[in-house]
């Protein structure tokens, strides 16, 4: 088995979303499922459990959504081209989520963009 059957068969669409969800790169969890498997387990455990948990709360944070909040930073990777905006509330990385580049991994401030 893989890092990644794992979490399929956990019930999460693929490795790609505990990525998501933890901030770790891919190579990280495979190497915990190599070398940590209790570790894996857990955060695999983990991420399955907050999956179901926001399924079902997916009705009430719709209703809570009245105004979509703007990105306020913006990331991109040089290395594997992973990009993503991050609200003001959300926790913005220090190195790529997907691959775990740091001197290749840019976190922009968008508002600087606008006084160019």
């Amino acid at each position: 088995m893989t890092a990644s059957k794992a979490a399929k068969d956990a019930g999460l669409k693929n490795l790609g979303v505990v990525v998501d969800m933890t901030e770790q790169s891919r190579q990280t969890l495979n190497n915990w499922y190599q070398d940590k498997p209790a570790l894996f387990e857990v955060v695999i455990a983990g991420c399955a459990a907050l999956q179901c948990s926001d399924k079902l709360n997916l009705n009430d944070r719709k209703l809570k959504m009245d105004v979509k909040k703007e990105p306020v930073y913006g990331t991109h990777c040089m290395m594997c081209d992973h990009s993503k905006n991050y609200d003001e509330d959300d926790r913005v990385p220090e190195s790529c989520p997907v691959c775990g580049e740091h001197k290749e991994f840019t976190i922009l401030h968008l508002d600087d963009l606008q006084h160019c």
